[in-house]
């Protein structure tokens, strides 16, 4: 279907999920919803013969109804006039109903409230909902890029809303993002003038040996609405600093990789920052710190059970050596447990760490080491760092509820040497019990990604990191496949398929006639008895 989109009134943040129940009397989950439009032009716009549209149902915009709302925000507006580059919010009717979380939003100065001449905006908003602002039967704007298959409508953890990043930018997926919290009648939280974004890293070992070669790849995008020229990207490791030269012009979501690389001298955790010098409004992005680990025998977290009435979390030893040390298990507040004390954790061993000894019970005979003070998980979204006892960092976990998990099913790692910080890395657990502690994960896949070379059976690969990358295979039985992967999980497909078990192939780096930009994507090859997974690099 086609949608001819009027811009000059926009749908600009939705708060889909407010605090608090989504269903009973007088629950919040109703009667806080809102949508906040934005008047982008330099007229005043009347809102008379404009409505929402949600996948279900039509509302008429009208003012809101109730001037009692005057006591909780005297410097609003109930009127049919939105004046220009303003703010307007559609309220729920309901919205001033005395029960839980009673009119919990702080409205921006002369924001005009709205609402619906309906009793719910819409059939009541949910996370899967389209929306439609239309004039008459003209569509003036869309949130959730109906008829496409993409990210949007986003899912929201509770109270925080959609924000779009730029007002003059249409509804596509990459316009939009979950903000700080809500900001109804102010300027949205993501939205910056000027903003540029170290978005990720990517790097090609996460636990290389002295002497490897890692390869970086560092993605940036203007997030802000102002064209940025040239500016300078720097590198730190370890004290010493390489500075890069990042050509501009660059507008708004257009985007910029680096790659480099990096040969460890020394054992231990090998720290490295990415900053810019672009002096912007969000401070927020423009760093990104990580460690890897040089020779150091890994301990990761391999399963979290973060909703229900007994958390816990499961750690694994990736290494080959036997280990006597401590843990301590910490969130994003600062909460942290207590050592857990020596423990003697042998190769390819499990360990759950909890804070609460009704463990036993949810899962009878399964060990597990109780710590005081072992954090309350949020179900929304979390960070978990896993420190030893000296308070080394050594794997950390950031989840919201979009990696999977439910009341009473952990999340699992499909394979424990993947990157904890990857959602791709991340299944919910399938297993009758709702999670699989001191044991292999049910989501497990059978694949090592530590080293560039690992061998699941008479099999062989061969590469390089010139203009060609080539492959010599040599598998029990043909025939052989080769599918290619971005490096956080985006598919390509199946680059080459080969009837023998036996030979050599070259790729240059091309995918449907179109050069690759330079960095880390993953090869995954497939034969009849044998499956294997290949970093490979593409260089500039």
């Amino acid at each position: 279907m086609f949608i001819v989109v009027l811009f000059s009134l926009i749908i600009n943040e939705v708060m889909y999920n407010p605090y608090g129940p989504e269903s009973g009397t007088d629950s919040p989950g109703d009667r806080n919803e809102y949508i906040e439009l934005y008047n982008e032009t330099d007229d005043t716009i009347c809102i008379d013969g404009y409505f929402i549209l949600d996948n279900m149902e039509k509302d008429s915009i009208v003012p809101f109804p109730d001037p009692y709302i005057y006591d909780f925000c005297d410097s609003c507006r109930i009127t049919r006039f939105i004046p220009p580059h303003s703010y307007a919010v559609i309220l729920d009717r309901d919205y001033l109903h005395q029960g839980e979380y009673f009119a919990p939003y702080k409205f921006g100065k002369n924001t005009v409230l709205l609402s619906t001449y309906d009793t719910d905006i819409g059939n009541g908003l949910s996370q899967t909902d389209n929306l439609f602002l239309l004039y008459r039967n003209d569509t003036v704007d869309t949130y959730g890029t109906p008829y496409t298959e993409d990210s949007l409508p986003l899912s929201t953890p509770d109270g925080v809303s959609v924000e779009r990043l730029n007002p003059f930018y249409p509804d596509i997926a990459d316009n939009w993002a979950l903000s700080d919290s809500c900001t109804p009648g102010y300027r949205n939280s993501v939205s910056f003038e000027r903003n540029i974004s170290i978005d990720s890293v990517k790097v090609s070992l996460f636990m290389p040996h002295l002497l490897d070669t890692v390869i970086y790849t560092v993605y940036l995008s203007n997030k802000g609405w102002e064209e940025i020229g040239d500016f300078i990207l720097t590198v730190r490791k370890e004290g010493e600093e390489e500075r890069f030269l990042i050509p501009g012009p660059m507008d708004f979501l257009s985007s910029r990789t680096l790659s480099g690389r990096i040969v460890p001298q020394k054992r231990g955790l090998l720290s490295l920052e990415f900053f810019h010098n672009v002096l912007d409004e969000n401070a927020e992005d423009d760093t990104i710190k990580m460690y890897l680990t040089v020779e150091v025998p890994q301990i990761v977290i391999n399963e979290i059970m973060y909703n229900d009435t007994v958390e816990w979390v499961e750690l694994y030893n990736a290494s080959d050596i036997t280990l006597n040390t401590g843990f301590i298990i910490k969130d994003r507040s600062g909460s942290c447990s207590h050592s857990t004390g020596k423990i003697t954790f042998n190769p390819e061993e499990y360990i759950v760490i909890t804070g609460d000894s009704l463990f036993s019970w949810r899962f009878p005979g399964v060990p597990f080491v109780y710590v005081k003070g072992f954090p309350t998980l949020n179900n929304s979204y979390e960070t978990i760092y896993l420190l030893t006892e000296n308070g080394v960092l050594l794997d950390s976990v950031y989840y919201t509820s979009g990696y999977g998990g439910y009341y009473g099913k952990s999340i699992e790692k499909i394979n424990p040497y993947l990157p904890s910080s990857e959602k791709s890395s991340w299944k919910t657990c399938n297993d009758v019990n709702g999670g699989t502690p001191g044991r292999r994960n049910s989501v497990y896949t059978e694949f090592k990604g530590t080293r560039n070379s690992v061998s699941l059976s008479q099999h062989t690969l061969r590469y390089s990191l010139g203009e060609k990358i080539i492959f010599t295979f040599i598998a029990d039985e043909g025939p052989v496949r080769f599918y290619l992967f971005s490096f956080d999980g985006k598919p390509y497909g199946m680059l080459h398929y080969e009837d023998n078990p036996m030979g050599e192939w070259s790729w240059d780096g091309y995918v449907h006639n179109r050069k690759l930009p330079p960095g880390p994507y993953v090869m995954y090859i497939e034969g009849k008895k044998f499956k294997q997974k290949e970093v490979i690099v593409i260089e500039e």
